[in-house]
């Protein structure tokens, strides 16, 4: 299996900064971030220190970039929420702010405004999905997905257990108190 450092640079080898987004190759990108999930939980946090800051720029690129689609967003958040679980947690804050830039931003203008071929979206607004999307997941440290209360298997840490909501029993009534509750016209 591969080391941090090697997924570490392979990423930064798929999603280049500044490069084209059409020629990013997302099913590559994905299999690394799932390299990257596990390779994190097993990398010494002092090894995982030194290079969260290149890592964090590339899950960012990743998430904010406006070309990766919902999976990638979604394995990239929870690349990162691990990231700063294992490393260093008070980057955390100053990756949030440069997260939601990318939602803050004024509302482009011109030809960059019109929706293209993704959805119907401007690259902002596929930014800015990505950029909400990415601070929802940190939020919940990247480990249930809102929508469908799902355990995503990747980010199972073994040594906590999550608490999920059980379905509350109904409250059993007497049947004295069920026979107080009939009708006149029923007796």
């Amino acid at each position: 299996m591969a080391t941090f450092q090697d997924v570490n640079a392979r990423l930064n080898e798929l999603v280049p900064n500044g490069g084209d987004a059409r020629a990013m190759d997302q099913t590559a990108v994905f299999a690394s971030l799932a390299d990257a999930q596990l390779c994190l939980r097993r990398t010494d946090p002092e090894v995982v220190r030194a290079a969260q800051r290149t890592l964090e720029d590339v899950l960012l690129r990743i998430t904010c970039g406006g070309w990766a689609g919902p999976a990638v967003r979604r394995s990239a958040s929870d690349v990162l929420s691990t990231l700063f679980s294992v490393g260093n947690p008070v980057a955390m804050y100053s990756c949030i702010n440069e997260i939601m830039t990318h939602v803050t931003s004024p509302p482009e203008r011109g030809n960059a405004s019109k929706p293209d071929a993704g959805g119907g979206l401007t690259t902002q607004g596929r930014e800015r999905i990505g950029a909400l999307e990415c601070v929802a997941r940190l939020a919940r440290g990247g480990t249930v997905d809102a929508d469908a209360g799902n355990v995503h298997s990747s980010s199972i840490d073994t040594g906590a257990r999550l608490a999920l909501p059980r379905p509350r029993a109904s409250p059993r009534r007497s049947e004295e108190h069920t026979s107080e509750l009939q009708s006149p016209l029923q007796s």
